[in-house]
């Protein structure tokens, strides 16, 4: 049995002075500027059970959480509140049917909060023709997720998983006819559902041939008040990862790859991608030496890619990335070797809430 208290306190004061110089010195830009404070405090307690009948093990747990925020725009004289309780079980079955065969059935809900600043009613500059518009009005999001998993001897695990969020999170465009100036905020769709099938196979093909795969399948269908979504383009991903240990020469080689096709979840369709890795290393100086050398994304094929076409709106959007890089270390080793042990604070869920 065990239980737990927790209290987190959020406070953001962002102040972004936007300033011209026409030659004369620099004057604050009342138009572009913005001061923005959001508060958020949350009150969670939990408790729950786990207890182990034979081959089976059984896991109830209960969570409950009770939201304050204030949200206060000192640019535009405007203040928000929001007050609200959650309830969120867990369920967790698992059945060891054997020492090879086990089987699992889980269900959770869960919570997903705005970032910050995606609740700024502020209008913020990009450039001439693109601006970006917090929503205060936009809810938190609660998904509802069932999991079945199979694995076996620890080397194939397959899992279906189904999803239901309320009030999903997603991105939005509109447009001013007259002007042409878009802009993005974020919205609520009504619902969002989330099918996905995965198979991961891990195994020695020989003593000196680790492979790694897996291959996943996923679609998602949802809905929204006033905007249509489009045709729902399911997507599959594959990653395959080989070492080859030479351990008579010290030598380990790496290559992995991995390819996304191309999809479509509500109003955007993406552009497939894939890449492909390799990395080296080698035992030197009586294996008290290390060198490694490491290639990542070896063609530069990583690419986020995605249009979108409704309404009044039509959007292709290129994100190139400098995503291929060579890496080369040398680790050495010097008397004892002592273990470093870090922990990581709760407080991350909320500060990865901090987006750029």
């Amino acid at each position: 049995i065990e239980a737990g208290l927790k209290y987190s306190y959020i406070k953001t004061d962002n102040d972004v002075h936007w300033e011209n110089n026409f030659g004369t010195g620099w004057k604050n830009d009342v138009l572009k500027s913005n001061y923005f404070i959001y508060k958020e405090s949350i009150f969670a307690a939990y408790a729950g059970i786990t207890k182990n009948i034979k081959k089976w093990e059984f896991q109830v747990m209960l969570r409950t959480e009770h939201t304050n925020v204030l949200g206060q725009s000192i640019t535009l004289d405007s203040t928000f509140k929001k007050r609200y309780t959650n309830w969120f079980p867990v369920v967790n079955i698992t059945n060891k049917i054997n020492s090879k065969n086990e089987i699992n059935l889980s269900y959770r809900k869960s919570i997903e909060r705005p970032f910050y600043n995606y609740v700024n009613p502020f209008l913020i500059y990009r450039g001439q023709y693109s601006y970006f518009q917090g929503n205060p009005n936009m809810n938190p999001a609660s998904t509802h997720s069932v999991e079945l998993a199979y694995s076996y001897a620890s080397k194939l695990v397959a899992t279906l998983n189904y999803s239901y969020s309320k009030n999903f999170i997603g991105v939005f465009y509109k447009q001013n006819d007259q002007t042409k100036i878009i802009t993005q905020y974020y919205d609520n769709y009504n619902y969002f559902d989330d099918w996905s099938a995965d198979i991961t196979y891990s195994q020695n093909i020989i003593s000196w041939w680790f492979l790694n795969s897996s291959f996943i399948i996923n679609t998602f269908t949802g809905r929204h008040d006033t905007i249509s979504l489009g045709t729902t383009i399911p997507y599959t991903l594959i990653n395959v990862s080989n070492v080859f240990s030479l351990k008579k020469a010290g030598i380990r080689i790496e290559l992995s790859g991995r390819y996304r096709s191309k999809f479509n979840d509500g109003f955007y369709t993406y552009d497939p991608y894939g890449s492909l890795n390799m990395g080296i290393q080698k035992d030197i100086l009586k294996k008290k030496g290390l060198l490694k050398l490491a290639i990542r994304d070896i063609f530069k094929t990583i690419a986020f890619n995605y249009k979108a076409s409704y309404q009044n709106i039509d959007i292709y959007s290129t994100h190139p990335s400098d995503s291929r890089f060579v890496q080369l270390s040398f680790t050495y080793k010097f008397g004892k070797q002592f273990a470093n042990k870090t922990r990581k604070s709760n407080i991350e869920s909320e500060t990865n809430r901090i987006s750029q």
